[in-house]
């Protein structure tokens, strides 16, 4: 059950990382006066009894610790999903070329790697449990007043539902009114959304296959 303070929304369907990108990626797709019949339509789902098959939380960005979660299902393994988590080679194809420099271990160094060799994210690995979890410390590294928000938290949930596989992601920081949380949250759903056609369809989406032009 959701906290009285998360407000539930029905997904744009696509997303990114990166504040910057997310946030460019977002305003390309969702209009400004779209964005209240998207809130709209989500109302209008609070009362239907039909089960989604993916659903979203806007961030808690005013809250003593801002939060965004995402949680959507994909036809595919939890080993599958997995490794398109963390395998540079995937990623760049969902990511907007990124990827991550990892060892993949508790202490292990993070980093989410911009195409031009440039580090987007840093963070350290602090739980993981292949195929069933994944939690990240993470801070934003090419944009200074994101930076200087200081670390976040990340976490990936894998659970296996017949023949789909739930994913939740979870981004959360221990400060009030964060900039990095209301970005995130304009672009998680855009990467997962093509992480989830990869694996469903052998494609991802064209918007998310490079990285932002000026960047």
């Amino acid at each position: 059950m959701p906290r009285d303070d998360e407000v539930r929304a029905e997904p744009a369907g696509l997303y990114y990382l990166n504040p910057l990108p997310i946030q460019e990626l977002a305003n390309r797709w969702i209009g400004k006066y779209d964005r209240c019949r998207v809130q709209a339509l989500a109302d209008l789902k609070k009362h239907s009894r039909n089960k989604p098959m993916a659903e979203s939380k806007t961030p808690d960005v005013i809250g003593p610790k801002p939060k965004f979660m995402y949680v959507i299902y994909i036809r595919t393994t939890a080993a599958k999903l997995w490794q398109a988590l963390v395998d540079p080679e995937l990623t760049r194809r969902f990511w907007v070329e990124t990827w991550q420099d990892c060892a993949w271990k508790v202490g292990a160094s993070w980093k989410l790697m911009i195409p031009d060799g440039r580090v987007g994210d840093s963070g350290e690995v602090l739980e993981i449990e292949p195929e069933k979890r994944l939690v990240l410390s993470w801070r934003n590294e090419f944009q200074p007043h994101l930076k200087a928000e200081g670390y976040s938290r990340m976490t990936y949930v894998l659970e296996t539902m017949g023949e789909v596989v739930k994913l939740t992601v979870t981004h959360d920081i221990d400060l009030p009114n964060s900039k990095l949380i209301e970005g995130v949250s304009g672009g998680w759903p855009m990467i997962l959304s093509s992480l989830k056609s990869l694996l469903e369809t052998g494609e991802s989406l064209e918007a998310t296959r490079s990285w932002p032009k000026g960047m």
